[in-house]
């Protein structure tokens, strides 16, 4: 064998999947484009370094996508709580001095709402809760 021709392998264990049986294991491994496949020199199942590598970078996007969701949800849960604060805020400015809201004061304070809610970003926008328009007043 040539210097440059090492047959370098990874055992699958230390892939975090050694709780998967060999063959959930192989299926696995197949469906995310490893073919090479074979004992390494203590016997163990084990990958090339090329496909390690593969899988390597699979996971690092993965994580940035489970962060970038993460950091999206919690936009989302905070959207939220803005935008019933700006409905409850505004239905309290209508409401004050009159006793009860007047006419049209919910279709304004929703109007600021959606204000609010086009200086969200898009993903934000389409996780978004209803507001509750029961509002109750506190003096």
């Amino acid at each position: 064998m040539a210097r440059g021709d090492c047959r370098c392998r990874v055992p699958i264990a230390e892939f975090g999947i050694a709780a998967m049986t060999t063959r959930d294991s192989a299926d696995w491994l197949k469906a995310n484009g490893v073919t090479d496949m074979e004992p390494d020199y203590l016997g163990r199942p084990s990958i090339s370094i090329d496909d390690a590598y593969k899988l390597r970078a699979k996971a690092i996007e993965a994580e940035k996508e489970a962060e970038r969701r993460h950091e999206i949800r919690l936009a989302i849960g905070v959207a939220n709580k803005e935008r019933q604060a700006i409905y409850n805020k505004a239905m309290t400015a209508e409401t004050l001095g009159h006793g009860r809201p007047p006419e049209g004061a919910m279709s304004r304070s929703l109007k600021l709402v959606a204000a609010y809610e086009r200086t969200l970003p898009r993903e934000v926008r389409a996780g978004l809760d209803g507001i509750s328009t029961m509002h109750e007043m506190t003096f």
